[in-house]
């Protein structure tokens, strides 16, 4: 019989088909994968005895866990964590590496919420609000990609986002009084920091009628249908934007979710890219 201890008093052992928790008069498992004590994670493989069961304590999987909650805003399967934790023991992947596959998984979700945010407040979304705009971005990126089977659903949580927003008084202040023409100047102006050429204009003028004519069509009221067009357009331009990485928004979003990962709270409410 052999037997491992651990820091909350409790032991496992292992004796012929079963494991014993607790002593040589404690409970009897039979067939489990895992066990959790207070401290620790315990992974087994049934029938195969103590020899190669791995004992993962909370500090190792406290870190992965609130990880990616700070960065994707959902909560990590016990399994998950689990698996990562050992994958990073075994040196096939260092914590840094994790951290940076879960920002590139932030695409659809937090990425266009801090950057729509920062668009049109120019701070980084409260925590709170970080949780409901995430969450937001994701069923619209679902909806693009599964429902309209868009080719570019990639832009949906921006568009989706900038028609929200657009009823807020930092954005109707700004461009509802403009023409269509004139918003389309200003707005890629203060996104790209440039004119767009004349097809850029035009493409996207195209769009900002189509999307009004669509609100129209809906019900909604003429002045509100324009302004919500611009919306989805000025998103549409913070998405494509966030897809040049011969600009900033991308990467400043990235710095920002790897410091929430790593426990800095510091960025939230704060000015986008101070």
């Amino acid at each position: 019989m052999t037997g491992i201890a651990y820091a909350d008093g409790a032991n496992l052992t292992f004796s012929g088909d079963r494991y014993i928790v607790g002593g040589p008069d404690g409970d009897i498992a039979v067939g489990v994968e895992r066990f959790i004590f207070t401290d620790t994670v315990v992974l087994v493989e049934p029938q195969r005895g103590l020899e190669g069961a791995v004992a993962l304590p909370f500090t190792e999987l406290n870190p992965i866990q609130d990880a990616l909650r700070a960065v994707l805003r959902t909560e990590a399967p016990d399994l998950f964590a689990e698996q990562t934790a050992l994958t990073i023991r075994s040196g096939q992947l260092t914590f840094s590496g994790y951290l940076d596959l879960l920002v590139q998984n932030a695409q659809h979700s937090t990425t266009p919420a801090i950057l729509m945010q920062a668009a049109v407040f120019g701070t980084i979304p409260t925590s709170e609000k970080l949780d409901s705009l995430a969450q937001f971005a994701r069923v619209q990126y679902d909806y693009y990609a599964d429902t309209l089977t868009s080719t570019s659903a990639e832009l949906g949580p921006y568009e989706a986002l900038g028609r929200g927003l657009a009823s807020t008084v930092e954005f109707s202040s700004t461009f509802a009084p403009a023409s269509d023409v004139a918003f389309v100047d200003t707005a890629y102006a203060v996104v790209f920091g440039r004119a767009p050429t004349a097809a850029q204009h035009d493409a996207l003028l195209a769009q900002v009628t189509y999307f009004e004519g669509l609100y129209r069509d809906a019900g909604i009221p003429a002045a509100q249908a324009d302004v919500e067009a611009k919306g989805a357009v000025y998103g549409q331009m913070i998405g494509h934007a966030a897809a040049d990485p011969s600009l900033a928004y991308t990467a400043t979003a990235h710095a920002i979710l790897r410091d929430f990962a790593l426990g800095d709270t510091s960025h939230y409410g704060a000015v986008f890219g101070a």
